[in-house]
C-alpha cells in the first residue's frame, strides 16, 4: 500500500513530472497540497488527502475515501495545474511513464516502450510504473509481462 493508514480501496493518482524534483520542490509540494486539503471536499464533506514523492519524480496523491464527486477531482486537476505553473514542472503529460533499474528511477514516454523493448533496456520482468493506478492498494510498479503493455 502506498498511504499505510488509508485503506486499500482508498482512490490514489500518479503523476509523473517531467523532472527531478528538488527537496525544497517536494516541500513546497507538500506545504500546498496541505493548503488544498483544507478546503477540499466531497459533497460537502472534509476530505483527508495526503501526498507522497517517490524516486524525486513521482507524485502520489491519496484521498482516504473511495467515491468522490466530480467536482472534488475537477479540483485536484485544478491544484495540478497550478502546481505545475509554481513549480515549473509538467505533470499532466499521461505518456509518461518509467521503469526502475537498481532501484533508480528511469523515465520515458509511451512511444518508446518499443524500442526500450528492442534495445534491451527493459525486459518482460521489468518494473514499470503502473499508469492505470486508481487504489491505494495496488501496485505502483508492476512487471512489464503484467501490464497492458506487454506486447
Amino acid at each position: 500500500m502506498i498511504f499505510n493508514h488509508f485503506s486499500s480501496d482508498s482512490r490514489v493518482w500518479l503523476f509523473i513530472a517531467n523532472q527531478k524534483l528538488s527537496p525544497s520542490q517536494c516541500e513546497l509540494l507538500h506545504s500546498q497540497f496541505s493548503n488544498f486539503c483544507e478546503t477540499w471536499k466531497s459533497h460537502g464533506t472534509p476530505l483527508h488527502g495526503e501526498i507522497k514523492c517517490i524516486h524525486d519524480q513521482l507524485i502520489v496523491f491519496g484521498v482516504n475515501q473511495q467515491n468522490l464527486c466530480g467536482r472534488s477531482v475537477d479540483a485536484l486537476v485544478r491544484f495540478v495545474r497550478e502546481t505545475e505553473g509554481s513549480l515549473g514542472l509538467d505533470l499532466l503529460n499521461r505518456n509518461r511513464m518509467g521503469y526502475l533499474k537498481n532501484d533508480v528511477f528511469n523515465p520515458f514516454l509511451f512511444r518508446e516502450i518499443k524500442n526500450l523493448k528492442i534495445n534491451g533496456s527493459i525486459s518482460s520482468t521489468a518494473m514499470i510504473t503502473n499508469n492505470f493506478i486508481e487504489k491505494n492498494g495496488e501496485d505502483l510498479f508492476i512487471p512489464l509481462d503484467q501490464s497492458p503493455f506487454r506486447d
